[in-house]
């Protein structure tokens, strides 16, 4: 007997075929578990497993087929086929087969029974290196023409989290190390792994189970498996039968695996070592100045001055003391006397920061230790060398500093902890070019408190540590050098000329930066940009502009890429001219990669080898000088031709993933989607965040479907690759999948607990669900991992104006516009801030600027559409929506009703594309009806809402929890336009219909509280109003303060609409008798009102509280009450008359109220004042004069007054013709 290998035999790996027809046949796996014994899914034992059954009996239609070594079949006959696949809920159930063969090929092989296996999914982790062989469609080559069914293999992991405590119990496996694959042959709808089900699943030996089905909503590469646990637990007859023939006898019985326990890792405070203490040199005995970075100049003349220094140095020329260094010296003073910091110089290629900081170093601290991750992967020596068990005393050197930030390089935390030991303190110094300094500090946000982070790829990290401010430490600032010298520098450089003629010379070349000239600048760009047309110019070309397009990433270029590309610069007849040079390239490489000057350093070539040691067959790549990778003076911004996109699609099987990744991210970022898309396809799946780029471009063009499989490919690919599963999240809150939304926003935060995006989003989720404290939770951590995107600051922001500090609202806001002037959203809502707070000039600036910002996109993304019409839809309708608002912030409402309807013809031809995109269509129309009735379209505006409505009830129907709330929203808009029509019963009708649905989505989603609070006051208005049922309106009313009081108590911005909701009860309860409660509530709305300042509520509306609180207290029977209160209401309404003109119509309807308070105030108790009168006798002769000077505004409005006032003197016993006419 032969023992079973870790994994499956291949030689016991058969096909189970069915012959469906004389032309068709259906291929499904299996597995002898014995000579004559075949394990395989039920389903690949039938021809339709809809209508088949699983009664015991030969099948003359399937055979058994194994591939011999020499790739020819041998077949076998089917005795029997037992299986189990009782049909429920969930599928074929157990979908399990065991098929008796007859008389065997194989018969007389001596194989051992598997060993099956169980696993604990009551934990997490995950079984890696699961495998299954088996002969699913896409191993079919397409090119031969009699379809040969070769083995596939499918390695990948089963994460026991995954589908666990589900009645109908299986394993999901994935392959993340094969790219999509596909059979172009198999009927459409039909799966390219098909053929694989019934293939067993092996990991370390064991058995854990068969395939049954291919899971493509979870991945292009995820299968479904039916564990062998579920057979031994299975109670049914052939379950049974089937279990005891495979020696299953109980599932306590099986083989337990587990994942492997991880290697234990010492703590932070037991750390251990790369590199023991002693082998790190000190500051002043540190490494050669090469290894620092620090930039080589022209090499000394055979022939030296008498006057020369005899101890130069061949490489590096005498150091001139530059303006800055006393600033550098003190900030390095500093960060050590602070028990650590960071010191960053930010300045051009050649400006000198790094022998700058290196001539500080050794002045300032030349006892500490010195640490320069210099090998081929720096970032991880560094990494590794943080943990070690004596760090303290120790200079960082990082030239370059951005080649080490990111998460994918060394991540935040791992500075963080060095930092933050001040027992152990280290001094990190860096340099950085300001064009990467600013990249790498932008951030993106976007308006809608969610977040993708689609134009954010991981920048988090490089952000936190180029802002780092610790409260109690020296902020990081960075420390600009400037390229060129100032006249003292100038003169302190003359007067060391006389002792190195390097600096002679330089000093001598006029017009040219000093400290570019020393390190030979101008004869590097001279060789890409002089009037040369040597090929190696061409090729030094072709690498500058990849270069300068993929940085600030410095990433070889492959030297059969660069040469493929260099002839896409070339002519015609410079290629054909070539063509008889078969050895041009390497001729031409020699040319761009000859030193410049007489120097034989590789700083000093415009072109060298990635690694100047590797063999010449074995060179990585090139990579220009840095002097190369900031452009000429008169280069446009680095882009890249259609011809060399092609060519670099075409050679992306000779580049690496991560180089076909960072092309396609920066191609997206710089919205050139077409190309983002080419390139990251052409990684074929072997770079999670290609394949991310991928999706954000689909994502952006409106291609849902196709976004979520290629960020469902990128998780495959990378499990704990956060963004892809943050934007799963986001891409399940579009379509209304709360539950997977937040999911898979916990599942990025595990994998990434620093990662801003999960935690923010995470956030609004809290608070849709009702849980504010745990929202604000969530958004202070969010914070504290970034405090440099815009979002993490608004969240800050939104809490303090809950509290009612708009003061501190408004410095988050502005904090969050200085850390990305760019973002539309934060300028938008700085402006109904400065509004709330009454400067009316502030909030027109910032919606002028925010105009700006969104007209400017809209332009660009317009651009961008004209050459390629069919894509950036998305994109613009998103962009579209933002000048919308903006136009109508402005009042420009003519000019946001043409952006709306752009809006929506966008949406609606991508809906056509794809239903997913309703949600969005829906809420454009919405948009669309609120514009037309801004501009008394009031029909169009119907019409509109209504076809709003239908949408969002075909939705709703699918979907009640996620878009019942829009269908009530869009009711509603449609009961507005109704009523402007003056149909109210219509407006009533359908006011009731919204009323239900914004109930149930209320319980759902607590951002739907105001509209229904809205509504219930709308439906209740119309009650008291229109049908004159107050009685019916009061619940309504009720309900709706109730609401607001609970809002209003985690909001103090809605104190001021929960008083005009007490008031509106206030009223209702008067008008129906009901004065005790009406006084309770004018009480509580005077309470309300009290507090707020004028931003908020008027003094008129605490006055019309007053007025209301007297007259309910004076007809509830309390006289003294009553008067007391209509004296404050008195007080208000005459300081308010002394601000406005005496003969103005305000001051009409003020002495009107006055004397109609009074009269009601002491109502039924004694005799009215008499300045009751005379307000009254005030306000009508004001009155009649403004209507016999302007007839037409005020002679309507002068019945009131007239009657008022009459009612004033019949309260008095007198009686005036004059006005009784006039009545």
């Amino acid at each position: 007997m032969t023992s079973h290998p870790s994994g499956p035999a291949n030689d016991r790996v058969v096909a189970v075929v069915v012959h469906v027809s004389e032309t068709r046949e259906k291929w499904g796996t299996g597995y002898l578990v014995s000579p004559h014994e075949v394990l395989t899914a039920w389903h690949c034992t039938v021809d339709d497993p809809d209508t088949a059954d699983a009664t015991p009996t030969p099948n003359p239609r399937v055979t058994v087929r194994r591939k011999r070594r020499d790739g020819t079949w041998e077949h076998s006959s089917v005795a029997e086929i037992t299986a189990s696949r009782q049909r429920d809920h969930a599928g074929w159930g157990l979908d399990i087969a065991l098929i008796t063969l007859i008389d065997p090929p194989w018969r007389d092989a001596e194989w051992e029974l598997p060993t099956f296996a169980r696993c604990d999914r009551s934990g997490g982790g995950s079984l890696r290196d699961c495998e299954a062989h088996g002969y699913p469609s896409f191993a079919i080559d397409p090119t031969d023409p009699d379809r040969k069914h070769s083995i596939a293999t499918l390695s990948g992991t089963i994460r026991l989290g995954d589908r666990a405590n589900e009645a109908y119990e299986h394993l999901i496996l994935r392959d993340s190390a094969i790219g999509i694959v596909n059979d172009p042959l198999a009927p459409a709808g039909k799966s390219p792994w098909g053929g694989l089900s019934g293939a067993l699943v092996f990991y370390d030996g064991h058995v854990l189970g068969h395939v049954v089905e291919h899971h493509p909503h979870m991945g292009t590469n995820a299968v479904k498996v039916i564990p062998v646990s579920r057979l031994a637990r299975a109670t049914k007859q052939r379950a049974r039968q089937i279990a005891g023939r495979l020696g299953i006898t109980s599932e306590e019985n099986l083989a337990h695996v587990g994942p492997p326990t991880p290697p234990r890792t010492s703590s932070h405070g037991d750390r251990h070592s790369l590199l023991a203490p002693g082998s790190l040199r000190l500051v002043r005995d540190g490494l050669p100045r090469e290894e620092l970075g620090i930039k080589e100049s022209t090499r000394l003349p055979a022939d030296l001055p008498d006057t020369a220094d005899v101890d130069l140095s061949t490489s590096f020329p005498l150091y001139v003391a530059r303006d800055h260094d006393q600033r550098v010296r003190q900030a390095i003073r500093s960060a050590a006397e602070s028990d650590g910091g960071i010191v960053l110089l930010r300045g051009e290629p050649g400006s000198g920061k790094s022998r700058c900081l290196y001539e500080a170093v050794r002045e300032v601290l030349p006892t500490w230790r010195l640490f320069a991750p210099v090998g081929d992967n720096a970032s991880a020596e560094l990494t590794e060398w943080a943990r070690g068990t004596d760090v303290g005393r120790t200079v960082i050197w990082l030239d370059e500093i951005a080649g080490f930030l990111g998460s994918d390089k060394v991540p935040y935390r791992v500075f963080k902890d060095l930092l933050d030991d001040r027992d152990n303190p280290v001094v990190i110094l860096g340099t950085i070019w300001p064009n990467t300094y600013a990249d790498l500090i932008s951030s993106s946000s976007s308006p809608d408190g969610r977040d993708y982070g689609g134009r954010d790829f991981g920048g988090h990290d490089a952000r936190l540590l180029l802002k780092w401010a610790p409260p109690d430490r020296v902020p990081l600032e960075p420390i600009d050098i400037s390229l060129e010298f100032s006249e003292e520098e100038y003169e302190r450089a003359a007067s060391l000329a006389a002792r190195d003629p390097r600096l002679a010379s330089a000093v001598a070349e006029d017009g040219q930066s000093l400290a570019e000239s020393l390190a030979a600048a101008p004869a590097i760009r001279e060789r890409l940009y002089g009037d040369n047309r040597d090929p190696g110019q061409t090729v030094l070309r072709a690498c500058a502009d990849i270069q300068r397009y993929l940085h600030p990433e410095l990433m070889p270029v492959p030297g059969t890429v660069l040469r493929a590309v260099a002839l896409t610069y070339m002519t015609r007849s410079e290629r054909a001219t070539l063509a008889s040079r078969p050895d041009w390239f390497d001729e031409a490489v020699a040319w761009a990669c000859a030193p410049v000057r007489g120097s034989g350093s590789a700083a000093m070539q415009a072109l060298a080898p990635a690694d100047p040691a590797a063999d010449e067959g074995a060179i990585e790549g090139y990579v220009v000088s840095h002097f190369l990778l900031r452009g000429g003076p008169n280069d446009p911004p680095a882009e890249l031709s259609e011809h060399v996109w092609r060519t670099l699609a075409k050679h992306a099987d000779e580049v690496q993933p991560t180089m076909l990744g960072q092309l396609a991210r920066m191609a997206y970022r710089k919205d050139d989607f077409p190309h983002a898309e080419e390139i990251a396809r052409s990684a074929q799946g072997r770079d999670a965040a290609a394949l991310l780029t991928l999706g954000n471009v689909k994502l952006e063009d409106g291609d849902r479907d196709a976004a979520e499989q290629f960020y469902l490919e990128a998780h495959a690919r990378d499990e704990k690759y956060s963004p892809a599963m943050n934007a799963l999240g986001f891409l399940a809150y579009k379509d209304g999948r709360s539950d997977e939304e937040r999911e898979w926003y916990e599942r990025a935060h595990l994998a990434d607990g620093s990662a801003v995006w999960p935690m923010n989003n995470l956030g609004v989720r809290a608070r849709i669900e009702g849980n504010q404290q745990k929202a604000d939770d969530w958004h202070l951590k969010a914070f504290e991992a970034d405090p440099t995107v815009p979002r993490t600051m608004t969240n800050l922001g939104g809490i303090a104006a809950r509290r009612g500090a708009v003061a501190e609202e408004r410095d988050w806001y502005q904090k969050a516009h200085a850390s990305d002037p760019s973002v539309y959203w934060v300028m938008h809502t700085l402006g109904y801030i400065e509004e709330r707070a009454g400067d009316a000039a502030a909030a027109l600036a910032w919606r002028e600027k925010a105009f700006a910002c969104a007209q400017s996109a809209v332009d660009s993304c317009r651009h961008l559409r004209e050459a390629h019409p069919t894509r950036y839809a998305s994109s613009l309708a998103e962009k579209l929506r933002d000048l919308g608002d903006a136009h109508a912030a402005l009042g420009q409402h003519d000019e946001a009703l043409s952006v709306a309807e752009e809006e929506v013809a966008l949406h609606r031809a991508l809906v056509q594309r794809s239903e997913r995109m309703l949600p969005e269509l829906a809420e454009a129309l919405r948009t669309l009806g609120i514009r037309l009735s801004a501009v008394q379209k009031t029909q169009e505006s119907l019409l509109v809402s209504t076809e709003a409505a239908y949408v969002y009830k075909e939705l709703a129907d699918r979907n009640p929890r996620a878009f019942r709330g829009g269908y009530a929203a869009a009711l509603h808009d449609a009961a507005y336009a109704y009523g402007d029509l003056n149909r109210e019963v219509a407006a009533r009708i359908m006011r009731r219909q919204a009323l239900r649905s914004y109930r149930y989505a209320a319980d759902q989603d607590s951002d739907w509280q105001i509209p229904l609070a809205s509504c219930l006051e709308a439906l209740a208005a119309s009650y008291a109003n229109y049908l004159s049922t107050t009685e019916r309106a009061i619940p309504l009313f009720l309900e709706a303060r109730l609401i607001r009081r609970r809002v209003a108590a985690i909001d103090v911005r809605e104190t001021a609409v929960l008083a005009d909701a007490s008031a509106s009860l206030g009223r209702a309860l008067l008008m129906t008798r009901r004065y005790r409660a009406a006084a309770a509530v004018s009480g509580h709305e005077v309470q309300l009102r009290s507090g707020l300042d004028d931003a908020q509520g008027t003094e008129g509306s605490l006055c019309d509280a007053y007025v209301r609180l007297a007259e309910s207290l004076a007809l509830a029977g309390m006289p003294d009450l009553a008067r007391g209160a209509a004296r404050r209401a008195e007080r208000l309404y005459l300081r308010m008359m002394a601000r406005s003109s005496q003969s103005s119509y305000d001051c009409v309807v003020i002495l009107r109220k006055l004397a109609r308070m009074l009269l009601v105030s002491t109502r039924y108790t004694c005799r009215p004042p008499q300045r009751a009168l005379t307000y009254s006798t005030k306000a009508f002769e004001i009155h009649r004069r403004l209507a016999q000077e302007s007839p037409a505004t005020y002679v309507s409005s002068l019945s009131r007054t007239a009657r008022s006032h009459a009612d004033v003197l019949a309260r008095f016993g007198a009686h005036d013709p004059a006005t009784t006419n006039s009545t």
